[in-house]
């Protein structure tokens, strides 16, 4: 069987492609396997490289050296090619794994945190009327002290009062929330 191409001189002296893989198949394979440490990979490179010689046999210069050190030549690069490809593939898995990891993460960290407001919400609703507007104004409004007694009309010492008393309240409710929520082992 004939080389396809165009018939130059360069493909006509390099012979029948049965005759260039009957030669150069070891070779071709090892040089593939010794880049690559597969041999999965390195069938697929040989076959690659018989490949491009067969359909691009003009390729070849005779000149620039022998058919056996192009054909390795090729098989290295071609082995090179596909460690880089399996690199980037990786990396890409790793970066895809890490991204997915950290929105999971940020996913379960948004439920806590809406479950923990909700649950803090319920319990400031349950709170004395007086020591609900010192909450609501002082740690939910960003107010002062000074700023909240003036507001609801009342001596500073008095908003901090009621501050100190709900703030103990709602660390009572929401400890035994916390406790009603987990599993008990018996």
């Amino acid at each position: 069987m004939a080389m396809s191409g165009t018939g130059t001189s360069s493909c006509e002296s390099i012979g029948s492609f049965e005759d260039i893989y009957d030669r150069f198949h070891r070779y071709v394979y090892g040089v593939a396997q010794r880049v690559s440490s597969s041999a999965t990979a390195a069938d697929e490179i040989a076959q690659e490289v018989f490949i491009s010689i067969w359909k691009h046999p003009e390729q070849f210069n005779p000149e620039r050296g022998t058919l056996q050190a192009y054909l390795g030549t090729l098989a290295h690069h071609r082995a090179v090619d596909h460690l880089r490809r399996d690199a980037s593939r990786t990396a890409r898995e790793n970066r895809a794994a890490i991204n997915s990891d950290t929105s999971m993460g940020d996913l379960q960290d948004e439920v806590l945190a809406r479950d923990t407001s909700g649950r803090v919400r319920a319990a400031v609703e349950k709170l004395p009327i007086v020591q609900r507007d010192v909450v609501e104004l002082t740690y939910l409004g960003g107010h002062t002290f000074q700023t909240t007694a003036r507001r609801l009309g009342i001596p500073e010492g008095t908003a901090k009062s009621r501050g100190r008393m709900a703030l103990k309240r709602l660390s009572e409710s929401l400890a035994s929330d916390l406790a009603d929520s987990l599993p008990r082992v018996v």
